[in-house]
Formats: structure tokens, sequence, C-alpha cells
């Protein structure tokens, strides 16, 4: 017959059943880390396929793109209403369009209007030329352009333009009349913008009037040229 074991021995015994029962445990858990945990070789291998992944997104949209505008400059070149010479996509990717210097008077503005060419994504920029001279020009430089001098010279409350404003006032009987009413920022292919003001004021003889005036203004706000609509 056994022996039978005092209660120190199962004590002891129970303590090394704990100590041995809390180290397989431990070791379970290391074991399921390891394998929930990709090694670096997978990490690496997991990488490298999101980046392939989305190498190959980015070229099939750059197919697309390329193919849409392709069809673009095709339907451009065959349009009968407004007769182009030449229709290229520069490296700067820019789109030159160069009319015909007998029909159409259509702007790069225009030209974005009935084909949404900016929405394709390939072309930040749409310059017209006529006669080997530019006419117009529309598209993201342009109007990075325009925002720049907005930001400094154009109010975010009214839309007023500063020089301009100042300028008015200064030839106005009542310049405390002046009250501005809607301002139209343009840029001028010479680097230059034209701003056109409506405005209300008291004339000469006390009676308050609308106006419309037109002023040549560079980038850095100096009024170049300046008259008031007839």
């Amino acid at each position: 017959m056994a022996n039978q074991l005092t209660e120190e021995q199962l004590a002891d015994r129970r303590k090394k059943n704990k100590k041995i029962f809390k180290i397989i445990g431990i070791i379970l858990v290391l074991s399921l880390l390891a394998r929930l945990v990709p090694s670096e070789k997978e990490t690496g291998a997991a990488a490298n396929n999101t980046t392939k992944q989305e190498e190959a997104q980015k070229k099939e949209q750059a197919q697309k793109q390329k193919l849409r505008l392709d069809s673009v400059i095709e339907k451009i070149k065959i349009d009968k209403d407004i007769k182009t010479q030449t229709v290229e996509y520069l490296a700067d990717s820019t789109l030159k369009i160069v009319l015909s210097p007998v029909k159409s008077e259509i702007t790069a503005a225009g030209f974005d209007n009935l084909y949404q060419i900016l929405d394709i994504g390939n072309v930040s920029e749409i310059e017209v030329y006529k006669k080997n001279k530019k006419e117009s020009s529309f598209g993201f430089r342009t109007q990075a352009i325009v925002d720049n001098f907005k930001k400094e010279f154009v109010s975010s409350y009214d839309g007023s333009c500063s020089p301009v404003v100042d300028y008015i006032k200064e030839g106005m009987n009542d310049p405390s009349s002046f009250e501005h009413v809607r301002t139209f920022v343009t840029p001028i292919l010479n680097g230059n913008f034209e701003i056109k003001t409506v405005f209300r004021g008291k004339n000469a003889f006390g009676g308050t009037v609308l106006n419309s005036s037109y002023a040549e203004v560079s980038p850095t706000g100096s009024i170049v040229s300046f008259k008031m609509e007839e």
C-alpha cells in the first residue's frame, strides 16, 4: 500500500504543479503569438505585394486617363465648328491647341467647358494659340496665380480688390458713399489682372448711382490702367 503524503508534502506538490502549469501556459501563449505575428519575411512579402498592387492600380489609372485624353484630342481635332490646326499634349502636362486663323474664337476655358479636359487628370493647363500667339490659358497653374493674387489683394469678406477700391474712392465726389456690389478678377496673358468692379456711389448731384469700372492691376497691386464703363 502506497504511503500517504503528509499535508506539507501535498502543499509542496501543489506548489510545484502550479509552477509547471504556469510554465506550460507561458509556452503555449508564446507559441500562439509566434503563429499570429507574421515573420519579418512574411511582413516584407505582404508589403511588397501591397506596393505592387498600388503600382498596378496607378498604372491602370494612368492608362485609362491616357485613353480618355487621346479620345478627347481626337474629338477636338475633328470638331467642324472649332477648326483646329494642331492639338498636342506637351511634357509639362499642357494641352496646346492651335486654332485655324480663319475661324473660331473659343478660349482655353471654353475648351474645358466643352470637353471637361481638366477632369481627366493628365492635363494641368490648356493653352490656345492663334497665328503663333497665345490667346488664352486656363488650368491649375493659372488658377494658382489667381489664388495668390486674391489672397493678397481681394477681400475674403466681400470680394472687393483693395487697390482698385482705393483708386475709385480717390476720384469720387463722396468717398464715404462707396458701396461695393461685385468684383470680377480675370488673368491677362501679359501677367496682369483685369479687375471689373461694380459699385454704388453718390454723384455730383448727390444721387446714388450704379457704376462699373475696369482696371488693369499688376501682380504687386499697382494700377496699370483704369477706366469707367460708359
